[in-house]
């Protein structure tokens, strides 16, 4: 994971981005945020996050170009870069929300359910087998 370009990230620099001759993806890192990256290909054009955790070099997608403003994002790799300096991995920060999110929506869905709405269901399916 070599840093190839670092630069100072602006809205032209980043709308401009494309990768070299003959590469099919490129990387260019910006100076003000340290870890924050893009990935350029020939179809489309992402902010990434690279780190080491525990000497492993890893990288994780933040998101589209077009879809995040540059303060944003730059507030974004900062709070990863803190994570990252507490110990804890970002990837699995992000999967453990997503499965408490899941778990909360699951717990939601089956407060509201009434015992009759699963009757109903129940009797529906089973009846061709009847």
């Amino acid at each position: 994971m070599a840093k190839t370009t670092t630069v100072n990230f602006t809205s032209a620099r980043v709308a401009d981005f494309k990768p070299r001759v003959g590469k099919i993806q490129d990387f260019q890192w910006d100076t003000t945020a340290p870890g924050l990256g893009q990935c350029a290909s020939k179809t489309s054009s992402a902010y990434v996050f690279q780190f080491r955790l525990n000497g492993k070099p890893l990288r994780l997608t933040i998101g589209k170009t077009a879809a995040w403003r540059l303060p944003d994002v730059r507030e974004e790799a900062r709070r990863l870069q803190v994570m990252v300096d507490r110990g804890l991995d970002p990837r699995l920060v992000k999967a453990a929300n997503i499965a408490a999110e899941l778990a909360t929506a699951a717990e939601v869905a089956r407060k509201t359910i009434t015992f009759g709405e699963v009757w109903a269901a129940y009797l529906a399916e089973r009846k061709p087998r009847w």
